[in-house]
C-alpha cells in the first residue's frame, strides 16, 4: 500500500532533492510539474514517503540506512531523467540558442 506524503512534506523533500542536483538550476523551474509527476506516480510516491521518514530535511542529509540511501539516489535519478526532458537540456545538448 502506498502511503502519500502530504503535499507539503512532499514539496520539501522535492526542494531538497533539486538542491542536491547538478541541474537545479533547471529543475527548480520545473518544481510544479515535477511534483504533479512525483504525486502521480505510485512507486516514486512510495519511495519519497520512505525516504521523507529517514532524513532530517532542514538539515539536508543523506539517509544512513543502505536502503533508505539506495532509495534517495533512485530520486535523484528520477530528477536527473526529467531534467532531460526539459528544454534546457535540449538546447545545451543541441547547441540550440
Amino acid at each position: 500500500m502506498v502511503h502519500a506524503l502530504p503535499p507539503q512534506k512532499r514539496r520539501e523533500l522535492l526542494h531538497l532533492l533539486i538542491s542536491a542536483s547538478p541541474y537545479r538550476g533547471a529543475l527548480s523551474r520545473h518544481l510544479e510539474e515535477i511534483d504533479r509527476a512525483a504525486a502521480e506516480h505510485p512507486q516514486i510516491t512510495q519511495i519519497m514517503s520512505e525516504v521523507y521518514s529517514e532524513i532530517s530535511i532542514h538539515s539536508g542529509s543523506v539517509p544512513r540506512d543502505p536502503e533508505a540511501k539506495k532509495q534517495y539516489h533512485l530520486l535523484l535519478d528520477f530528477l536527473e531523467f526529467i531534467y532531460f526532458s526539459t528544454p534546457e537540456a535540449y538546447k545545451g545538448i543541441s547547441g540550440a540558442r
